[in-house]
């Protein structure tokens, strides 16, 4: 990503008030970016919805989990729709998988070839179509 399009993100957000308005500008102006098919914030709060969770099973500590806050991105299906907060994943553990094992160390993670880290991935179709 550009130094320009970064100062276009905050530029856009300076008249901003609500942190979910801010949060979604941010994921949006990302999202925006040539080659950045999906870009999301996740917060860490309280576990909320443990017993209807998908990842429940793998959810070793059920009092804090990460929550979808802000999403955007282009799917290629255009049906789907990546900017809902409400879908099955919008809560996920920490420490599971790829975005759980980043809120729990704080380090990015790079996958250099997705289709040899499919074991990352909740929906391994999702993967395989994007």
């Amino acid at each position: 990503m550009n130094p320009e399009s970064l100062q276009m993100i905050a530029l856009s957000l300076t008249e901003e008030r609500s942190v979910e308005t801010v949060l979604q500008k941010i994921v949006e102006g990302l999202g925006s970016q040539s080659g950045i098919a999906l870009a999301r914030v996740w917060l860490i709060e309280p576990g909320d919805i443990c017993e209807t969770c998908p990842m429940k099973s793998d959810c070793a500590d059920r009092a804090r989990c990460l929550h979808l806050v802000a999403s955007h991105g282009h799917p290629t299906r255009p049906a789907d729709n990546w900017e809902r907060l409400d879908g099955a994943f919008r809560r996920f553990p920490i420490g599971i998988r790829k975005v759980g094992r980043v809120a729990a160390s704080g380090q990015p993670i790079l996958l250099k070839d997705v289709s040899a880290d499919l074991h990352e991935f909740a929906r391994h179709d999702w993967i395989r179509e994007e």
